[in-house]
């Protein structure tokens, strides 16, 4: 675990039921989605689901810190799919 950024680290100190399977949670996250932060969002914050994945999504890449035009790209779609709304 030391590897995982400290964004990964705190959220590993507690269990939340998302009710969703391992299955589809692994599949979610490999597909850049981040189903714990969707349902912060949701709860906390009284987001959509479609709003709350768009803006989770817009949060993982910029904390990824782009470094090539492609992920800048895909960065600024996210963007914009996120206000789209």
């Amino acid at each position: 675990m030391a590897n995982l950024p400290s964004y990964y680290l705190h959220l590993m100190t507690y269990i939340q039921d998302l009710g969703i399977t391992d299955t589809e949670y692994v599949s979610l996250v490999t597909q850049g989605y981040d189903p714990l932060l969707e349902t912060q969002l949701i709860h906390n914050h009284g987001a959509k689901p479609a709003q709350a994945r768009k803006v989770a999504r817009f949060l993982k890449l910029l904390h990824r810190q782009p470094q090539t035009e492609v992920e800048w790209q895909e960065l600024i779609t996210a963007w914009e799919e996120t206000w789209e709304m």
